[in-house]
């Protein structure tokens, strides 16, 4: 290896040196997990040149994975934000809502505003949409009611108000009903008894009644039911009517022959049954009974 050319087959002991002089012109060796071949200098630059691609990929995946994250943070922001829009009831007179609504996640924010058209109590429109954090998001729907339901109730202000307005007018017929019947009862009675004037638990002092109830319990026409109830609610019988005239009689009140001819067949079945007696036998609690 003196500068000498060698030719064949070369086996060398004890090492090889080359003395400070580069091989040249070597072969490709092969790569593999088993190969023992010496490998050259274009080897080697090719395998240096994919290492470093290699490591530009990984960093500008890494940046990619960080920009990912921070979108996801942005998207899932936004999905916060645009689901806090939420329509008000249906209103015929105002069909259009607005809202907004806020969202944060992963330390993102995101801010949404929406509307809402609803043309009747079954139909909505609805589009939203979100921005300040660079992932604008927007969104729009349909919504529909199927079916009548078994109730068959309707949620409508304008029905409700209607049917609020005809119990109003059922009331307001009640009550000079009842104006007209207090006046009845007041010409019927000549005199105060003394009565238990305590009221019925379920007539309370802001009823538009109380006053005349209170002034027939007074009296002593009225006297409630055993729960110790008025139940002004209920519809008054021929029968119970017919006690407070009964109750009229007793308490000494002039009461007038056609009133008392028209209740003759209810008047002859009532009697005073005692309900509590104390512990001389007296009564302590009557009531009027029909038989």
């Amino acid at each position: 290896m003196n500068g000498q050319d060698v030719y064949g087959e070369a086996k060398f002991h004890n090492g090889l040196s080359a003395e400070g002089n580069k091989i040249t012109n070597v072969s490709d060796g092969r790569i593999a997990a088993n190969s023992l071949d010496a490998v050259n200098g274009r080897q080697l630059n090719a395998a240096w040149n994919q290492i470093n691609k290699n490591t530009v990929g990984i960093a500008d995946l890494n940046h990619r994975v960080d920009n990912l994250d921070s979108r996801i943070d942005k998207v899932g922001a936004g999905a916060a934000a645009l689901a806090a829009l939420h329509p008000l009831d249906f209103d015929p007179d105002a069909k259009w809502d607005f809202a907004a609504g806020y969202g944060n996640y992963g330390g993102e924010n995101a801010v949404a505003v929406g509307t809402f058209y609803r043309p009747n109590e079954d139909t909505m429109f609805s589009v939203g949409g979100t921005f300040g954090n660079g992932e604008n998001m927007i969104n729009a729907g349909v919504s529909l009611k199927i079916g009548a339901g078994s109730s068959h109730v309707t949620t409508s202000r304008v029905a409700m108000a209607k049917e609020i307005k005809s119990m109003r007018d059922i009331v307001a017929k009640q009550d000079a009903q009842i104006q007209k019947l207090t006046a009845m009862v007041n010409a019927l009675v000549g005199v105060q008894t003394e009565t238990d004037s305590s009221m019925f638990p379920d007539v309370p002092e802001n009823h538009w009644a109380y006053e005349a109830v209170e002034a027939m319990a007074k009296s002593g026409l009225v006297k409630g039911y055993p729960d110790g109830e008025f139940k002004g609610d209920r519809t008054m019988t021929r029968y119970e009517f017919a006690q407070i005239v009964y109750n009229a009689i007793q308490a000494g009140a002039e009461v007038d022959a056609r009133l008392v001819e028209e209740f003759k067949p209810e008047l002859q079945f009532f009697h005073i049954a005692t309900v509590a007696k104390d512990k001389d036998g007296n009564p302590t609690i009557e009531r009027v009974r029909a038989n």
